[in-house]
């Protein structure tokens, strides 16, 4: 914590905790709330700051920010993986990191202009909350479709609206194409965004035959009276494979 302190008989008082600098430890226990067993000094209630309150600040008795920043960005890194790996959209896990963050900041900055303090103090505070808690959900969410994954394989088929809806009623999970298509083909053209998503998708095809997935293929859209080389690159690259499901 972040005190203001007095020195009485070579005892340093930190608001309600004395400090002995000649031992270099507080002489008196914290509350029994702030044990963490999964902590290196979470079982010693006379460790404040990760035993070290010259050198750390800890605002709110628990977790300093440098390590809910860290545990929050390694949570996210290993989200946007699982989610590229698994053919997942990654826009969500990037607003949902975003808004995570700004979201708790705002929140606690309001709060501490209302209290007459610091507007900016508290939203760079608890950002790290919404950081640690954001990564959390992510890699959550992430970890969850890739369970849906394995459990209960993943959709082709033609006409992506279409096949989405039938891999939803059958709890298969979808490909989302390749990320940043829309900018590609502004910048380099259709052609080779085109050709580009066409190799993400076989790429991804490929990685869930190598991993045993099980394949669900809903086939052509009949109400359609062209057909997709998307889906016709699928049935290719899948002919063959133990683990395909044709529902059509």
């Amino acid at each position: 914590m972040s005190f203001g302190f007095k020195i009485i008989a070579k005892i340093i008082l930190l608001c309600d905790w004395s400090y002995d600098p000649v031992v270099g430890r507080f002489i008196n226990a914290d509350s029994v709330e702030y044990l963490d067993p999964s902590s290196v000094n979470g079982l010693n209630l006379y460790a404040y700051c990760g035993n070290n309150p010259i050198m750390y600040t800890d605002p709110d008795g628990h977790m300093p920010n440098w390590l809910k920043w860290l545990i929050g960005g390694v949570s996210f890194v290993g989200a946007v993986v699982l989610t590229a790996l698994t053919g997942g959209s990654l826009t969500p896990v990037f607003v949902g990191m975003g808004v995570s963050i700004l979201s708790d900041g705002l929140l606690q900055g309001t709060i501490g202009t209302i209290g007459g303090g610091s507007f900016w103090g508290g939203f760079v505070d608890r950002m790290a909350d919404g950081a640690l808690w954001g990564g959390v959900f992510a890699l959550g969410g992430a970890t969850l479709r890739t369970v849906k994954l394995f459990k209960n394989g993943v959709a082709i088929g033609e006409n992506m609206t279409r096949v989405t809806k039938l891999a939803r009623a059958g709890k298969q999970i979808t490909y989302k194409g390749m990320p940043g298509f829309n900018l590609i083909k502004n910048i380099g053209g259709e052609n080779l965004a085109r050709s580009l998503s066409m190799n993400h998708n076989k790429k991804f095809i490929e990685r869930m035959m190598r991993w045993g997935v099980e394949i669900v293929d809903f086939g052509i859209d009949i109400t359609r009276d062209y057909r997709s080389f998307y889906y016709l690159m699928e049935t290719i690259v899948t002919t063959g494979y133990r683990y395909l499901r044709i529902l059509y």
